[in-house]
């Protein structure tokens, strides 16, 4: 006998609903491959050196004590490196070369970042040193360029201001297209010395007398272009030199690589240039030349077309140098410090435009994170 109509369509509607959900279950599509893949991805290329840094941004001294962090930050961005490690060991690198040097260079970048904080300086350039660089060198060039006795309560105080002071030239150059690199730090460490003249008086007591390059030593020639790195905190020593390269090597090894090989350059361009052997022996012609291949490491894409420009603005740079160097100390009775850098530097961000392959970075880093 049939059922009564109600249960004969209740059982209808039970069996239609059962199908239904058999069939969603038979026919849902399964996860993707390429699903589980890009989950693994983001971890398949952090490389080491990727990791080293995520861990150092991560780092309690940027959370608890922001203003240190930032004063370590401005020491690292002397040689373009974003990290308050590469800071740390950068000031013990100058404190093997001389303890004052050291001091002064702590002392102007704490005071150009403590000035940037409160003036208002914004706050992302801030965080990651770009107040402080300036301030850091202001405070190497007058700790041996300026002719006070180590110590100096007057050195110090110059340092202070000259700190404070480069810190609005900074902001006064900024917005410009092309990065300004050390043009603060020249624009006050320069004016300043014309006003003091006194720093022929240390620089005579340490450069012995001149002859040719090509008389120094193999192992002194050698031995230049790490003195040409310790020369951009103005230093002279191979063990700073030595932690300076050690130093930026903790934050990119493409880095420390363009460092070295700009010095290197730059030796070699002063002896093929017949320059004095005191001053190549003090590594007085690889400093510039050093930052200059730098800057292309870190503001272009790697590729082949930047390390020849790397390697074309390191000898020019030395060139530049040669140049500009007797004609400062004869007309204004002052030293390039690193002009010559920002000339040929400047140069060579603008070959962009200009030359076939070459690409300016996104993001500037260094070499590895700037990979194409």
């Amino acid at each position: 006998d049939r059922m009564p109509g109600p249960l004969s369509a209740r059982c209808r509607r039970s069996a239609l609903s059962a199908l239904t959900r058999a069939r969603v279950l038979c026919t849902a599509p399964k996860p993707p491959a390429v699903a589980a893949k890009a989950i693994v991805e983001p971890a398949e290329h952090k490389s080491p050196s990727e990791q080293g840094r995520v861990a150092a941004a991560d780092n309690s001294l940027a959370s608890s004590l922001p203003l240190a962090d930032a004063a370590l930050r401005g020491v690292g961005q002397v040689v373009f490196c974003n990290s308050a490690v590469s800071g740390a060991v950068l000031l013990g690198a100058l404190g093997a070369a001389d303890l004052y040097l050291a001091a002064l260079a702590a002392l102007g970048t704490g005071t150009a970042t403590l000035c940037a904080r409160v003036g208002g300086f914004e706050a992302a350039k801030l965080k990651v040193g770009l107040a402080g660089y300036n301030g850091c060198l202001v405070g190497c060039a007058f700790a041996v360029l300026m002719g006070e006795p180590a110590w100096s309560v007057d050195a110090a105080l110059m340092t202070v201001a000259g700190s404070a002071m480069s810190v609005g030239v900074f902001k006064l150059y900024d917005g410009s297209p092309i990065p300004q690199f050390t043009l603060a730090f020249n624009s006050v460490a320069i004016s300043s010395l014309i006003v003091a003249r006194e720093w022929t008086h240390a620089a005579a007591a340490t450069v012995p007398a001149l002859t040719s390059a090509m008389d120094l030593p193999v192992v002194e020639l050698a031995a230049a272009p790490l003195l040409g790195i310790s020369q951009i905190f103005v230093a002279n020593s191979h063990a700073a030199g030595m932690l300076t390269l050690i130093a930026i090597g903790l934050y990119s090894r493409g880095c420390a690589a363009h460092v070295l090989l700009g010095s290197s350059i730059g030796t070699a361009t002063a002896v093929a240039l017949g320059a004095p052997g005191s001053e190549v022996a003090m590594g007085l012609w690889g400093y510039n030349s050093a930052l200059t291949s730098l800057a292309v490491g870190v503001f272009f894409v790697h590729s082949p077309q930047a390390m020849l420009l790397s390697s074309c603005g390191a000898s020019l740079t030395a060139a530049l140098f040669g140049g500009m160097k007797g004609a400062a100390a004869a007309t204004l009775g002052v030293p390039v410090l690193t002009l010559p850098f920002c000339i040929t530097a400047s140069a060579c961000y603008a070959m962009h435009t200009i030359v076939p392959g070459l690409r300016l970075a996104a993001a500037p880093h260094s070499p590895e994170m700037n990979a194409p």
